[in-house]
């Protein structure tokens, strides 16, 4: 059994770890334990490997390059590479825990126009956050870090990886991050073998997390996103609003070690195939990438159920650990979480909408991507999707692109209108459109 995506015609984004080496030894991180066990990583390719690679993508219409790491600050090329990537025209984002963010660097990267930084902070208060970094004073300096990066005025997040040892504090941070005019997400702890799953999120802990991260929507407006999949079994009791929080890896995205091996997914050790000796096409092409996307992996509850071509099963790196998303609560119907109802009630024939002037549209073989972001996206299957989009301008309402469907395609008036509205509900759901007044 497939995924239900298209095969994409190459990433939409690449997280490149640029280094394995870091200022904290932080408990949870997949590096560092990656690097205690005998899947130790060499870290050796040059800065012009490296922009050789980046190039290579661009070619492809990658929208988007993570640099993480390790610690990318501890890179000494760094710099350099961010420079080069802008100039491809890649949207550049930073994972990175701020320690080494110094006014210089943060006036270096408000020059460059770096489109964010998503800075790695695990509790609001000092002697939790350094419990999980293993390294006094680490939360004074990412502090620091991020006040150096908002004086410059660039895009900062803050991320909290969530453990069985730091979940009670999510709502003290969201709201600290709140007060600091941040956005807030959470990631999920992903062991890679089972010696981390004492780290893991139990369903109780996990659940707790959800109601404080919707006490925060409440209390504050603020969206948190939760930057790491699970099953939708485990939360439309709590919130219908998860639904996007599904594992694409290898099928939207993969990852780039500092040897240049391609792998999936940033928690998994399964290398796909390594940039020295193959091309980025080849290796995002092949049966091996396919492989780990094949929902076959999935328990077979997982199989049975409804609403699997939408939820995908979890995090395939759990399945690889545990034969199944520990998260897992069950089979549920499709009715039960999907959100595209309520969406499709404020979409009107009447209604006049124009592009969100942000979106790339990347062609496709089975027809086109629309990009916002590297988490909103929309696949346009067939022309009559890319005719529909093509006819969106601000001044059309939905009843005259609807006829304009008509004339083309000779279709009736009711499957019309009907493919209009869905399709317009799909693009409303991710942003890509705006009403007009």
């Amino acid at each position: 059994m497939n995924t239900g995506f298209k095969h994409l015609s190459a990433p939409i984004m690449v997280q490149f770890e640029v280094t394995i080496q870091c200022n904290n030894s932080c408990r949870f991180c997949y590096n560092f334990r990656r690097t205690k066990s005998k899947e130790k990583i060499q870290s050796k390719s040059s800065v012009i490997e490296k922009k050789r690679i980046l190039k290579e993508l661009a070619s492809l219409g990658v929208y988007s390059i993570v640099f993480t790491g390790g610690e990318p600050f501890t890179y000494s090329n760094l710099i350099d590479l961010l420079k080069y990537a802008k100039q491809l025209g890649f949207v550049v984002y930073i994972n990175s825990n701020g320690t080494l963010i110094t006014k210089k660097i943060s006036h270096l990267l408000k020059e460059i126009n770096i489109d964010g930084v998503m800075i790695s902070l695990h509790a609001a208060c000092s002697e939790i956050h350094d419990s999980q970094t293993n390294k006094n004073g680490s939360w004074k300096n990412t502090i620091n870090g991020i006040q150096n990066l908002l004086e410059q005025k660039v895009h900062t997040g803050i991320n909290m990886t969530v453990t069985n040892n730091n979940y009670e504090y999510v709502y003290d941070l969201g709201k600290y991050s709140v007060e600091l005019g941040v956005p807030f997400s959470i990631t999920r702890f992903i062991p890679i073998n089972k010696r981390d799953t004492p780290l893991e999120l139990s369903y109780q802990n996990f659940k707790k997390v959800l109601i404080d991260i919707e006490k925060i929507k409440k209390l504050y407006s603020k969206k948190i996103n939760i930057l790491t999949p699970f099953p939708l079994c485990s939360t439309y009791k709590i919130s219908k609003n998860f639904a996007d929080a599904r594992c694409t890896a290898g099928l939207t995205w993969c990852a780039i070690s500092p040897n240049l091996d391609v792998r999936p997914c940033i928690f998994t050790s399964e290398i796909i195939g390594n940039l020295k000796y193959n091309k980025f096409i080849d290796i995002w092409n092949s049966k091996k990438m396919k492989r780990f996307q094949n929902l076959n992996n999935n328990s077979k509850e997982c199989l049975d159920c409804e609403i699997l071509q939408l939820c995908l099963g979890g995090c395939r790196q759990l399945i690889k650990v545990h034969k199944k998303d520990p998260l897992m609560m069950g089979m549920v119907k499709f009715k039960d979480i999907s959100i595209k109802d309520q969406e499709m009630a404020k979409i009107k024939l009447k209604n006049i909408y124009s592009k969100n002037p942000r979106v790339v549209l990347r062609s496709e073989e089975f027809g086109a991507t629309l990009i916002l972001s590297q988490n909103k996206y929309v696949f346009l299957k067939g022309q009559s999707s890319i005719f529909i989009w093509n006819l969106i301008d601000g001044k059309r309402d939905l009843e005259k692109i609807a006829y304009n469907l008509i004339n083309k395609y000779n279709i009736s008036i009711i499957k019309a209108k009907k493919d209009v509205i869905e399709f317009f509900t799909e693009l409303y759901i991710h942003e890509l459109i705006k009403e007009e007044n």
